[in-house]
């Protein structure tokens, strides 16, 4: 059922629906109130709609139910960054850093997570 669910909304999003994506994310964590993917997939599609402080709500579940999803804690990093909150987006970005697996893929975020917690840690 959750599955079913999952595709429907990637495909929603993927069209474009975003609206309709969140509802079909929102319908798996219903379902399953614990569902990291759910709550990981409906953040970006709340931050795709430019609703910021849902979609960090949504990484917030996301990282309660699993403190190692590195890319929720990125997210969320970056969220905090664009909201001035500049000591919870050091936070988070300590957490990705430490959590990340180096791949080529990664590389761009670690270096940009590395250079934002440098610049704005306490000393």
């Amino acid at each position: 059922m959750i599955e079913a669910h999952n595709f429907l909304a990637i495909a929603l999003a993927r069209q474009g629906k975003l609206p309709e994506a969140v509802d079909e994310f929102r319908e798996i964590v219903r379902i399953d109130p614990e569902a990291v993917l759910g709550y990981y997939n409906m953040a970006i599609a709340l931050a795709d709609l430019d609703k910021d402080a849902e979609s960090a709500e949504a990484l917030r579940s996301a990282v309660h139910f699993n403190p190692y999803h590195f890319n929720a804690h990125y997210n969320l990093g970056e969220l905090f960054r664009l909201e001035g909150k500049l000591d919870e987006a050091v936070t988070q970005f300590r957490m990705y850093l430490e959590l990340a697996p180096v791949t080529p893929q990664s590389q761009r975020n670690i270096q940009r997570a590395s250079d934002f917690v440098r610049t704005h840690e306490n000393p």
